[in-house]
């Protein structure tokens, strides 16, 4: 923890210097990509290897970000602090930071079949209104649900699935004296 507290200076000051030239939409959008392409690729052990000085890095940094030159030297900071280790903390604390003062709330959402768009945007609106707050939820497809919905936002889980339903079903039953038993015995 330690260490994430000597990291999150750099977040506040980027996240600043970018609010202060205007440029904030455009920069969270580019953390977002960033992020994806961070927990998909090695982009951080290209970043943070040490037998890559660090001309060769801007200049891939260059092809890959194009005129992004605020957030290009903002990696290169990174790298020269020995930090660029924890870039996925980073941009999830950016992200964080943006979100809290915008009043975001960002999470997933679990179908068991096929996205139901009219369901997605009724849950939405009901958070939304809830916790008065701008809510973008990820639509996903689990496998292992039955049926029903599981929502995960931030620290809380509503599981609302049918596999949930049996499972508490099941573990109801089974504490119940003389109703169930594992042995088969009743």
């Amino acid at each position: 923890m330690k260490n994430n507290q000597n990291i999150l200076p750099f977040v506040e000051a980027f996240y600043q210097l970018a609010k202060e030239q205007k440029n904030l939409n455009k920069t969270i959008l580019l953390i977002k990509e960033t992020l994806q392409a961070v927990l998909n690729t090695n982009f951080i052990d290209f970043l943070a290897d040490y037998n890559l000085d660090l001309e060769n890095k801007k200049k891939a940094l260059d092809k890959i970000y194009k005129k992004e030159q605020l957030f290009i030297n903002w990696i290169l900071v990174l790298i020269e602090n020995k930090i660029v280790r924890k870039f996925d903390f980073i941009l999830k604390k950016f992200i964080q930071i943006y979100n809290n003062e915008n009043k975001i709330v960002e999470g997933n959402i679990y179908f068991a079949h096929k996205k139901n768009l009219k369901d997605l945007n009724k849950i939405t609106n009901i958070i939304s209104k809830k916790w008065a707050k701008k809510v973008y939820l990820d639509a996903k497809i689990d496998g292992e649900l039955i049926g029903g919905v599981k929502l995960i936002v931030g620290d809380n889980v509503w599981d609302n699935s049918i596999l949930k339903k049996l499972n508490d079903l099941t573990e109801e039953l089974m504490n119940k004296k003389g109703l169930i038993t594992l042995d088969g015995e009743y």
